[in-house]
């Protein structure tokens, strides 16, 4: 059965294989999904029969909580916890993710001590960050929040297990990593969103990011790059230990 739906699926896409252009463009703006490194890693770890009972899968930078709900279901023998510092999205995350036992979301951010930092509210939303923004034509300066820290160390010091940690915080991933130096070294998976622009001021990019990665024992895994007809502004990776 599975051969016969490969071979309509593969006789129904010819007209788009055959046409290099078309083929990019359906690629590109038609047949992307903004979760695909998360849906490859769920399957990933189930198709290899990872152990995920009592581990923990760490979200930074939850947002409206669609991922964190989704590691939830997917791995209900896991601790699954959140971060995410904006008050209006971490509202929206707790909203999003009632009734779910196995998950908890933190209204606070990573960095290197418990403190507080500004917190920079842009105008999408989606692009909020510790980082202060450099001009670009993508978004703007909404507004400026007073957010609560913590670390990765300081917040994960009872030696727990880490099945996954993933991060999606605009331009502060090596600040946020640097916080959990003895943590990287009992996780498994790092997923964590690269960047090819000077958006954020002193922003991590994706080269920086992965010669830290390397340097701490994680190699990687799986890259997912949208085509587009510019320059590559954003990725998603993931890394494993090795």
């Amino acid at each position: 059965m599975k051969r016969i739906v490969q071979r309509l699926v593969k006789w129904y896409l010819k007209p788009v294989e055959s046409n290099p252009k078309l083929a990019i463009f359906t690629k590109g703006k038609l047949m992307q999904h903004k979760e695909e490194h998360v849906h490859s890693f769920i399957h990933m770890i189930k198709k290899n029969h990872v152990e995920t009972a009592g581990k923990y899968i760490v979200d930074v930078g939850t947002f409206e909580g669609n991922t964190i709900k989704l590691f939830a279901n997917q791995f209900p023998d896991a601790h699954v916890i959140g971060f995410e510092p904006n008050p209006e999205m971490y509202q929206i995350s707790l909203d999003n993710c009632k009734g779910l036992k196995n998950l908890k979301i933190e209204n606070m951010a990573l960095a290197n001590q418990e403190s507080e930092m500004d917190f920079f509210v842009s105008d999408n939303k989606c692009a909020s960050s510790l980082r202060s923004f450099n001009e670009n034509e993508n978004f703007t300066l909404g507004e400026k929040l007073k957010v609560k820290t913590t670390s990765l160390d300081g917040y994960f010091n009872n030696e727990e297990s880490i099945l996954c940690l993933k991060l999606d915080i605009q331009g502060f991933e090596l600040e946020a990593l640097n916080t959990g130096l003895r943590t990287l070294e009992r996780t498994d998976y790092i997923i964590i969103e690269m960047n090819n622009h000077d958006f954020y001021q002193d922003g991590a990019q994706y080269h920086e990011i992965d010669a830290f990665l390397r340097s701490k024992n994680f190699k990687l895994n799986n890259i997912f790059a949208g085509y587009n007809f510019q320059s590559l502004k954003e990725f998603d990776a993931i890394y494993e230990r090795t």
